[in-house]
Order: C-alpha cells, then structure tokens, then sequence
C-alpha cells in the first residue's frame, strides 16, 4: 500500500506522462544535432553555428537522460511500486547519485523540479531550431 495520498499518486502520474510527451523532442534535438555535423563535414561555412548546435545536443541528451529517469520515478510512485519518496532518496544515495541531505522533499516540490528540468530542455531544442534555421539559410547564401 502507499503510503502517498490520492492527490499525490496522480500529480506523479500526470508529471510522467508529460515527461513522456516530452521524449518526442528528442527527434528535434537529434536533427538539428545531424544538420550540424553534416555541416562542420562537408563545409566549414559558419563552424560556430554547427558548434554550437552540437554542444546544444549534448545538453539536450543530457536533459533527455534526467527526464527519462524522473517518468520512470514519478511512474514507479504513481503506480505504487516506491511506496515513499523518502525510499527513492535512499536508493539514490545508495547508488551514489545523491548526497545525504538529510533533507525531505515533497511530492510537489520534486513535480516542480521535473517540470523545471523539461521547460529547460524544451528551451535547449528552440535554440537548437533556431541555430539550425540560421545555419541552413546561410548555407543557401
């Protein structure tokens, strides 16, 4: 049984499933990430512009990773199979990837905090498109 109340369980599930829709920025992400590197290949045209978009695709895959792993968090929290966040930071701690705070955190708060992590990513793939838009119209030039 949860120990989460009702209201929690479903902020988990509707923060997963908007992480989920959130994956499909990927293909972006990973577009403009191949206009870049095909660009840096075949012309040295504008090399900062295809710098820049690779270092962008390396945030966004990272961003990509975090957010994955929240939804499979918040997923396993909704559905019961963490019974309390606090277990979860125990499990993290014990895999080394987080410190002893000692400090709770709230349901809510760590919503907050996935939700910051994909407004993030979702700025990462703009800038990606836009970078990308300049890069192929200076192509065209």
């Amino acid at each position: 049984m949860s120990l989460l109340s009702e209201q929690e369980r479903a902020l988990c599930a509707t923060t997963a499933a908007w992480l989920d829709a959130t994956r499909a920025l990927g293909w972006l992400g990973l577009l403009t990430g191949s206009v870049a590197g095909a660009q840096l290949l075949l012309a040295a045209e504008q090399p900062w512009i295809s710098a820049a978009l690779l270092l962008l695709l390396l945030a966004e895959r990272y961003l990509a990773l975090c957010l994955a792993f929240d939804a499979g968090v918040f997923r396993a929290l909704a559905e019961g199979q963490i019974d309390e966040p606090g277990r979860f930071d125990q499990s993290l701690q014990q895999l080394g990837l987080r410190s002893a705070t000692g400090r709770e955190r709230s349901v809510e708060s760590r919503a907050r905090g996935a939700m910051r992590l994909s407004h993030a990513r979702i700025a990462v793939v703009a800038m990606q498109v836009m970078l990308c838009a300049v890069l192929l119209a200076r192509i065209g030039d």
